[in-house]
Order: structure tokens, then C-alpha cells, then sequence
């Protein structure tokens, strides 16, 4: 092993002993749940700057998630652009320094009908 290799290798094994790595190589879940109402559906297309989820088509009641490393520089960014019906937005779903955390989305047609605690465990 030519030294650079194993200085690298020394750095790591530190690096991951002061847990500085553990956030970067753990998985991480983003789940985002319909709870739009009966006959609704949640239309998604969700993507990275490196992966593309693809559009997905989520009826009431039913789930779409995915799972993933964050990058090393901790700037992994993951967002959808998400609709029903004539409503559209584009949302910044997990970014690693902010989420850092499994993250839920509960979408639902207005606030009143999910109770605070239980919209998102995103951050």
C-alpha cells in the first residue's frame, strides 16, 4: 500500500471513529404518503442532481418512497415536483444538512387535516 493510500486509510478510520462519517454512510428512507381524499391522486416526479425517481402516480391512501446515502460533502438535495388536479409546486424534499433524519411527507389537500406534529419528520 503506497503511503498516500494508507494516509487516506488512517484519515477515514478516524474519521469514522469521531462519527464524522456516520451521517454520510448511513441510509436514509424519504416516504411521502396521499392523504389528498378519496379518488385523489398525487402525481410526483421526484430526482437529484444525480438520480432521477421518475414520475409516479400515487393514489389516496397509498405511498411512495425511496432510499439513499447522503454525499460525503453532505450536500445531497432531493426534490419533486408534485400535483393534483390544476395545483402544481415544486418542493425541496430531503437536503442532507437540513434532514439528516428518515424523512415522511403527509400530503393532504389542507393543513387542517393532519395534525401539526404528524406533517413531516423531515426535519
Amino acid at each position: 500500500m503506497g503511503s498516500t493510500a494508507l494516509k487516506v486509510s488512517i484519515i477515514l478510520a478516524l474519521a469514522s471513529q469521531i462519527g464524522f462519517l456516520s451521517p454520510v454512510l448511513a441510509k436514509y428512507n424519504v416516504v411521502i404518503v396521499n392523504i389528498l381524499g378519496e379518488n385523489e391522486t398525487l402525481n410526483l416526479h421526484c430526482q437529484s442532481k444525480d438520480d432521477d425517481l421518475g414520475v409516479h402516480y400515487v393514489p389516496y391512501a397509498d405511498f411512495f418512497e425511496w432510499r439513499f446515502n447522503v454525499n460525503i460533502w453532505r450536500t445531497t438535495l432531493f426534490y419533486c415536483d408534485m400535483g393534483w388536479g390544476n395545483l402544481r409546486g415544486h418542493f425541496d424534499i430531503f437536503a442532507a444538512k437540513r434532514d439528516m433524519n428518515s424523512c415522511q411527507l403527509l400530503i393532504g389537500k389542507d393543513d387542517s387535516s393532519v395534525p401539526e406534529s404528524n406533517r413531516s419528520s423531515c426535519t
